[in-house]
């Protein structure tokens, strides 16, 4: 099970909560927030807290490879966490433009990716992870222009998905 530290002064998982309980929304919440602290960590300009953010997305790839048992959901993971950064570094060096515009667009396709090719009812997986995606896209863009009444309304936005993910992702490989 993943038993890696989430970045950041945001408490994730309290023992005895309900996420704390259930590993779809261990997994989840630790791939928001880290998502989150990537974010912020380039925008800020510090180096090794987005190196350590991005450390702890990519041993999450590999995790999620193991949840879903399947090594294509994995690279697709993988690929939706480069996309995520690419346009995260777009952003924290203002080449929003088509820089942005091809990140956000990359991230959308990586969505009918994995509508095609998820292993287990990928049909309501996509239903999820599109919005997921799309919340991501908007908080990122959100924080690197400023605009932080935005930025926690989109965050909130992104948690509760990822709540809705985390239920999925029980029932449909943990059996819960």
């Amino acid at each position: 099970m993943f038993e890696r530290q989430f970045l950041g002064q945001v408490p994730i998982a309290q023992p005895g909560s309900r996420s704390a309980e259930s590993p779809g929304r261990r997994w989840w919440m630790h791939h928001i927030f880290n998502t989150r602290a990537l974010a912020e960590a380039a925008m800020a300009k510090d180096t090794p807290s987005a190196l350590a953010a991005i450390a702890e997305l990519w041993a999450a790839v590999k995790e999620w490879e193991r949840i879903t048992g399947s090594a294509t959901a994995g690279v697709l993971m993988g690929e939706h966490t480069v996309l995520a950064k690419l346009l995260i570094d777009c952003l924290s060096l203002g080449l929003g433009g088509s820089c942005g515009a091809t990140a956000v667009d990359a991230l959308m396709r990586n969505v009918d990716s994995q509508r095609v090719l998820f292993p287990k009812d990928p049909d309501t997986f996509a239903s999820l992870f599109g919005p997921h995606t799309e919340l991501a896209g908007a908080y990122i863009t959100d924080l690197a222009e400023g605009r932080m009444e935005d930025f926690n309304m989109h965050f909130a936005q992104a948690v509760k998905n990822g709540e809705l993910l985390g239920t999925f992702t029980d029932r449909t490989f943990f059996g819960g």
